[in-house]
This record gives structure tokens, sequence and C-alpha cells, in this order.
């Protein structure tokens, strides 16, 4: 953010100082307080105790000071000079940004909040958290130009939850003013002593975050809102502590409603990995999946996927695969691991060839046709692996 000038109160201005006399409380926080109008709006509640208004331009906090001695005022570029004093000290924090996309190569900091309008609102959002109490909220202004549905699906990886508390039509945007709280996961998460918790990746029906337990690293996995998929952490939690007892998967640590967490693992998808992994490696890695297939279909479980392992199987840096992903896993009389990754191996032909691996597409075909009618021809799938 550039050093800006004091943004002169408008129609969002009014807006958010209705919201911030409606349910501001306790600490409260103004970030980018710039005239301000929220912090002196918030000065005047009975249930508002400590009041900090926050700014980059210093011209803005001498003009606030003028104004009211009795709130601290904070040269700050978001949350950059609050330091730890301030962690988890906020039952309120007020944000009414600059939220239009940069039109024009002179950027207006007061009014335009990146090249998109949202790139500010997420940098706030990554941190807001930290200086948010477990029971506090946020009171966030955005318009119709910014991408609310960016905003929003952003608000879901940093978990948060959100309601919409007003929108005010103009003549060409819609204003909205929405109430964000730490989901319950993230408070829970806390409480059990995970920390530095951070967006990692999602899936089809799940999203990962990373974070800190003690010395270890680990990630957390918890269903994404809309999906369709009912029960699935409940579903993997089951099977991770069935297979876990036979060295398959990632280590499990711990679950409740809604999340389970796991060690984290350093390293690559199989699909990254393999493209450039040399053929002694490769071929490692491939005998490991047989084995930890077979074994699953010993233990009459079906994994599913098998056949397309490009994003569940994560390559360590010692060429050590760790199978992922068990919220569709099945027991069955006839599971089918190991014929699964005998398929994939057909659909990647091309890529092996290259590698110069001597199997073929006919010869895995036979010894897997053999292996499901009798498990013995196993060992014939793994010397074919040259």
């Amino acid at each position: 953010m550039e050093v800006s000038e004091i943004y002169e109160p408008l129609e969002d201005s009014d807006l958010m100082k209705e919201m911030v006399f409606r349910h501001a409380k306790g600490n409260v926080l103004d970030m980018g307080t710039g005239s301000g109008i929220q912090a002196l709006a918030a000065f005047t509640k009975r249930n508002v105790n400590k009041i900090v208004g926050v700014d980059i331009s210093r011209k803005a906090l001498n003009e606030c000071k003028k104004q009211n001695k009795r709130i601290t005022w904070i040269q700050s570029n978001l949350f950059n000079k609050l330091g730890k004093k301030y962690y988890k000290f906020f039952d309120t924090i007020i944000f009414n940004p600059p939220y239009l996309p940069k039109k024009s190569k002179i950027r207006m900091p007061t009014i335009e909040g990146g090249e998109r309008g949202y790139e500010i609102i997420l940098e706030f959002l990554k941190s807001a958290k930290d200086y948010l109490k477990p029971d506090g909220i946020i009171l966030l202004l955005f318009s119709s130009l910014s991408k609310p549905d960016v905003i929003l699906d952003f608000a879901d990886k940093e978990f948060y939850k959100y309601k919409l508390l007003r929108i005010k039509s103009l003549f060409f945007e819609e204003l909205f003013v929405y109430k964000l709280e730490k989901a319950d996961i993230f408070n829970e998460l806390e409480k059990k002593g995970v920390k530095n918790i951070k967006f990692f990746a999602k899936g089809w029906r799940g999203m990962i975050h990373s974070g800190r337990l003690k010395s270890k690293k680990v990630a957390i996995k918890t269903k994404r809102k809309y999906s369709e998929a009912k029960n699935a952490i409940k579903k993997e939690t089951k099977w991770l502590k069935i297979v876990n007892k036979h060295k398959i998967g990632p280590e499990f640590l711990f679950a409740d409603k809604g999340f389970l967490v796991y060690k984290f693992i350093e390293g690559k998808t199989f699909r990254d990995w393999m493209e450039k992994a040399p053929k002694t490696k490769l071929k490692k890695v491939i005998l490991n999946i047989f084995d930890q297939c077979f074994k699953l279909d010993q233990l009459k479980i079906n994994k599913e996927e098998m056949h397309r392992p490009l994003t569940n199987v994560l390559i360590k840096k010692d060429a050590v695969p760790v199978l992922i992903d068990f919220e569709r896993t099945y027991k069955t009389k006839k599971p089918h691991n190991v014929t699964q990754f005998c398929q994939f191996l057909i659909n990647r032909m091309t890529l092996f060839r290259k590698k110069k691996f001597t199997f073929t597409r006919d010869k895995i075909i036979k010894v897997a046709v053999n292996y499901k009618q009798d498990k013995e021809y196993f060992p014939k799938i793994k010397q074919l692996i040259k």
C-alpha cells in the first residue's frame, strides 16, 4: 500500500458507521481508519472498551489525533506494526477498505484495492484472525465491483464463517457489509494446540490446510463447503486408523467434528514427480505402490482411484510414495487396487516407454487378468516392472 491522502467519508462510510453502532463491542480495531469516522463512532458506545485506529498515512493519523487523544492511533500497513501485544486482543475489527479495481497507471490508494480491487481485502483476511478473540467479529465492507465471490471463497479457505448484514444499492454498484467470525473448526484446532494455520490446497471434495502442532508440521483436512460428500471426514478418519496399522497412508493424529489432522507429507504429487524422475527411482516407487495396493487387496479394502493416482499419491524426497485421500474407501470381497494400478500403467504407456521400461500393454493385461483369478500371480506383476 502506498502512502495515502485522507479518505473523505462517503456513502460507504455512512453504511459502515451504522453497522458499527449496531455491532461493535469490547476492544475495537479500526483498520484503515482514514478520517477516523468508524473509530470515533465506536468511541461513543458504552459497551466498547479500548479503541485502536490504524492507517498507513501519517497525515491521516495526525488529523485523527486532533479529534480524540484517548483513542490509540498507530501508523501501520495493515497489521505489520501491531505486534504480539494485540494478538487475540480485539472483540471487533472494522475494515472499510479501498475496494475498487485499479483503472490507471497511477494508483489512487484511498479507493483502489489493487489490480482487481480485492487484493488488500485478501491480505487483510490472512492476518486478521491472529488479532481477533475466539468469539470476536469482523465488520467488512466491499463492493459488487470487487468480485464478492472471490472474497467469500477466500474467507472460506481462511476458516471464516460469514453473514451478510446489509446491502446498499448505488447508481453503479452495490455495497455489502459482512460480519465475519472465526469458524468453529479454527477455534477448535487452536484449543487443541494447532498454530500457524494456513490454506494449502483444495480438491473436489476437501480442503487442506497446514499448521504446527508442537514440533510437527501437520495437515488439516476439511470438507469443502458445497461438497455433497456427506460424512467424508468421518469416513476417512475411520480408514486412516485402519490402514496406518499396516504402514499405509499419512500418519493420523486426531480428528473432531468436521476435520481430521495428520502429519504433513513433504513431497510432490505423483504426477509432478514422475515426469522428471529417473527410471531407477520411478521403478522403486511403482513397486512400492504395488506392494501397498496388494496389502489393501489382502485386507479386502478398496481405496478407489488407483487407476488415476496422479494427485492422491505423494512422493517424499527419499522416493517413498504415500497414499492419501481415503474418503471413498470401502470394504469388499473383491478389491481391485492392484488391477486399477495396472490400468494406470497401461494408460501412461507412452511415458514409461520414454523412460525405457520394457513392459508392454499386453503383458500387463495378461498378468492383471490372471491376478484377478489368483492372487498368487502378484509377484509376476512386479517382475514385469523393469
